[in-house]
């Protein structure tokens, strides 16, 4: 570990020397303890730095281990938390440790998740992300699995409007780092402004079905009108779909329901030719396969206009599976027409909640293990 932090924590801990890790022969610690400074930062007179402590197996076998997380202010507290992990037992990988005004932020990967951590005083916030990331000064870009590339503001800890991904074979690069908000641009928009701004822009692409425009707002959309909240505890983190991605197989179960009854044909014909109107219109795919921010647009546009990248590039992958007669595999969380989101249904838009509580189970993605 690095020499300057180890000599920072030995002050902060009012040793007489750099602060030494130990095995279970190691002096300074409690017999049979081994102790490792896995990551730490210095700035100033502060200093903080995780730290992994494991202790001698009980008489069941047992190994006490714990994660810790100690900060040592300007004002020359100490503050020691436990790091927020599935099994400490697995120790973490640190990706990001600063900080920033009077917070220590810190972004690593534990068992299980990779997550960003806010610590200021003894307050902690945490908020779940992914370790194919890209940090750019403020700026955290992540690709959650499934999903869009979600954007995290690290000096306000808020989560922002994400990138739409529009190649299936696609890894984060410094090459993105150009489509990336300014800090003008960082938050989401108020839900009503966006919904009203894509609402405009949907309606001008042709004939348009019965709930159509609701239906893709609350289907492709919602990323980027619904903002990931900010948690307070492990368990409390949202995993896998049920925020970073919404239902977006929906318009093509509600095509199949349709499609099956004679009466509504026409109306699942309706809905083909406008997916494939969307998908043809949609703009070239980018090299990097990543639409970004443009200068200049508000939140709001910015929100509308990527997300509308989003909703033609996805809009061709509905038509297909319409075409197909069939879900394809791989909607965790949704099987049997559960509701996976945390956001309860009744807050999307009207006409999404009435095809959500129209269409037939059957119609709904199945298990697929």
């Amino acid at each position: 570990m690095n020499n300057d932090l180890m000599a920072a924590i030995g002050v902060a801990l009012g040793h007489d020397g750099p602060y030494q890790e130990s095995q279970p022969s190691g002096s300074g610690h409690q017999p049979g303890t081994r102790v490792r400074v896995l990551a730490g930062v210095v700035d100033g007179e502060r200093v903080a730095w995780v730290e992994y402590r494991a202790g001698r197996p009980d008489s069941d076998g047992h190994l006490p281990v714990d994660l810790l997380l100690h900060v040592k202010g300007e004002d020359g507290e100490l503050v020691t938390v436990d790091v927020p992990t599935y099994n400490p037992y697995f120790e973490c990988d640190v990706h990001l440790m600063r900080f920033h005004g009077d917070a220590l932020l810190v972004i690593y990967t534990e068992k299980h998740d990779t997550i960003a951590l806010r610590l200021t005083g003894d307050r902690m916030e945490l908020r779940e992300i992914d370790d194919d990331l890209l940090v750019h000064g403020d700026v955290v870009a992540y690709r959650p699995y499934k999903a869009n590339v979600g954007v995290l503001d690290l000096a306000g800890f808020q989560a922002s409007v994400p990138l739409p991904v529009v190649t299936e074979d696609f890894t984060l690069t410094d090459a993105h780092r150009a489509l990336l908000p300014g800090p003008e641009q960082y938050g989401f928009p108020a839900r009503a402004a966006v919904w009203a701004r894509l609402r405009e822009l949907l309606t001008v692409t042709g004939p348009v079905p019965q709930y159509g425009v609701d239906v893709l707002i609350g289907a492709l959309a919602q990323p980027y009108w619904f903002a990931p909240p900010t948690e307070y505890h492990y368990d409390a983190l949202s995993h896998w779909s049920r925020t970073s991605d919404g239902p977006w197989w929906l318009p093509a179960a509600w095509y199949l329901h349709l499609a099956s009854r004679p009466h509504t044909m026409s109306a699942a014909h309706a809905w083909l030719a406008w997916l494939d109107r969307l998908a043809v219109d949609a703009a070239p795919t980018p090299a990097c396969g990543l639409h970004g921010w443009q200068p200049g647009w508000t939140v709001t546009e910015g929100a509308a206009q990527l997300a509308m990248h989003l909703i033609r590039y996805r809009a061709g992958l509905l038509a297909g599976m319409c075409r197909a007669g069939a879900l394809p595999d791989g909607w965790w969380g949704w099987e049997g027409k559960r509701w996976a989101h945390s956001l309860p249904v009744r807050e999307f838009p009207p006409g999404f909640v009435t095809v959500w509580n129209q269409l037939p189970k059957r119609c709904a993605p199945r298990r697929d293990w």
